[in-house]
């Protein structure tokens, strides 16, 4: 895998860490419109994933199409990030620290995710 690979996903997150935990610690307290954030942050991990696949993808010297397989990781972890994560914002809403806490292990939950699936699409387009 090449630098450029990841750099998708280290702009997120240079991006998305420091306006969130901001956006954490202007609207403490306030558990729907974090719930809302998480929403709009589940987008934007969307989209970061499926440019760090073509990305991966275009590696590869033939034309490679990233099969369905490959948004697997994604969809555990948003299934995780949901399950686990709504609860922790409803219960933990006047906690700061434990906010920002789950927060940065998301972020290294998708950092993970994003090249795990990197992963696979190169090692499958490489089995071809």
């Amino acid at each position: 895998m090449r630098f450029r690979n990841f750099a998708p996903l280290i702009l997120f997150v240079l991006f998305t860490l420091p306006v969130g935990a901001a956006f954490l610690f202007a609207w403490v307290g306030f558990p729907l419109v974090m719930g809302l954030m998480q929403l709009v942050h589940a987008l934007l991990m969307l989209l970061v994933f499926r440019a760090s696949l073509r990305s991966a993808a275009k590696n590869t010297g033939n034309q490679f199409i990233v099969p369905v397989q490959a948004y697997l990781p994604l969809r555990v972890n948003l299934f995780l990030y949901f399950v686990v994560g709504q609860p922790l914002v409803w219960f933990f809403s006047d906690n700061l620290t434990v906010l920002q806490s789950g927060y940065v292990l998301q972020q290294l939950g998708f950092a993970f995710t994003c090249y795990s699936g990197m992963l696979f699409v190169t090692r499958s387009a490489a089995s071809r």
